[in-house]
């Protein structure tokens, strides 16, 4: 069977032939016609499958982050709890039974910068601003209501809805 692209670039191509001079559609016209419908059916059903797929993916994915965002977190306080006990009872090292990893507690090694909710600082430990954002919204509304403004245009689509 011919592709939907073939069986439209056909229907364009002869579509002065799909009628006889009475303007009564010919058998060719239907069978087309019908082939056409069934295309289309199929690309369609094809998108809703392919949607369901993504939604199940994403389903997936969420449930994984969740797995990888639990692990890492119990990870986190097991990190934090060997700490307290190694400290606890005054170890900074050891070795596996086994050999196949070390630990190592370095003490007061690493340091962070904690700034207070209330904190006032001078302006030279800020960092420059982030330039704002357009609000496109904002600029269509104003292109709606007949504002020209230079660099913005509305660009109008297609939308197709599979039910």
């Amino acid at each position: 069977m011919a592709s939907l692209y073939a069986l439209t670039n056909e229907f364009r191509q002869s579509i002065d032939e799909m009628f006889d001079e009475d303007g009564v559609m010919t058998p060719r016209f239907e069978e087309l016609h019908d082939q056409i419908s069934d295309k289309l059916s199929q690309v369609a059903a094809y998108i809703l499958n392919t949607e369901l797929e993504v939604e199940q993916a994403n389903a997936v994915l969420k449930r994984v982050t969740a797995l990888r965002d639990a692990h890492k977190k119990k990870s986190e306080r097991l990190k934090k709890y060997l700490t307290e006990q190694m400290r606890a009872v005054g170890r900074t090292e050891f070795l596996a039974d086994d050999g196949s990893f070390k630990v190592k507690l370095y003490l007061n090694r690493d340091s962070s910068v904690v700034i207070e909710d209330n904190a006032t600082l001078p302006p030279e430990f800020y960092d420059e601003p982030k330039p704002p954002e357009v609000s496109k919204s904002k600029v269509k509304q104003a292109l709606m209501d007949g504002k020209e403004i230079e660099g913005a245009h509305i660009v109008t689509k297609d939308r197709l809805t599979i039910k």
